[in-house]
């Protein structure tokens, strides 16, 4: 077994643990080395990547003042946290709305924009050829919802505080917002999906430059109206399209 191989067993080694509910490790100086050379380390539901020296990655930071949050009243009912996951040097940074939870949903942990729709979003990057390290999935809004609130403007706002953070650090190639209120918080614009869909538009980071973004359709708007998955496909190629021109570029 060669070392990639080894990392990738290392990984689904510790999701699992995530799942069975295990949050954390006990270790030396020279296991937490070992768990350095590891993308991301799931603990408690957020995604924290470690330094040799055992500290956060400034992404990690932000993960970790997000799941201690309080904000404004979402953590009252927060089950988790969607501070995201994926590589720290992505390609494309994908944003959706917000992970919606019943009181009978069975949480896991690590859902970003739930189980069916992480499956969904798994296939799409899939096929515009693109590796989960080359990707970055997060939410608008950073806790998640019980089915009967409808968060507030200014909710949104605070959460896209983070947003942003995120996004400066991070600097992907290209954004993709996943449903209207992402596509609002990063864009501005309010009109229809239908109308801003198809097309890019410069995101400013705060960090300096343009990022192109596009916005699509979310995946559970995708499982309730499955005859917009071709848009939504056609979408999905112009960001496959952007991202082979701007690696032309370089």
């Amino acid at each position: 077994m060669d070392s990639s191989e080894l990392l990738k067993s290392l990984k689904s080694l510790i999701h699992y643990h995530q799942v069975c509910g295990i949050k954390g490790y006990q270790t030396d100086e020279k296991g937490r080395n070992a768990l350095a050379t590891v993308d991301i380390v799931a603990l408690g539901g957020t995604e924290k990547k470690l330094q040799k020296t055992g500290e956060l990655l400034p992404i990690a930071e932000i993960a970790a003042e997000i799941s201690s949050c309080q904000s404004c009243s979402l953590h009252e009912t927060r089950q988790i946290d969607t501070a995201g996951r994926g590589g720290q040097l992505p390609k494309l940074v994908i944003v959706g709305d917000w992970l919606m939870l019943s009181d009978k949903t069975a949480v896991q942990g690590g859902e970003i924009f739930g189980a069916q729709q992480d499956q969904m979003l798994a296939r799409m990057i899939a096929a515009i050829d693109l590796k989960p390290d080359e990707v970055f999935v997060t939410n608008s809004i950073k806790c998640s919802i019980p089915e009967s609130c409808q968060p507030t403007s200014r909710q949104l706002f605070t959460c896209t505080t983070y947003l942003q953070r995120q996004i400066d650090l991070l600097l992907p190639e290209v954004i993709c917002t996943m449903g209207i209120i992402a596509t609002k918080a990063l864009t501005g614009k309010s009109r229809p999906l239908s109308q801003l869909r198809g097309k890019f538009y410069p995101y400013r980071s705060h960090a300096g430059g343009d990022i192109p973004l596009i916005p699509t359709y979310h995946p559970t708007y995708l499982l309730q109206n499955p005859e917009m998955k071709q848009a939504t496909w056609a979408d999905l190629q112009l960001i496959h399209k952007k991202l082979v021109e701007l690696n032309i570029q370089k």
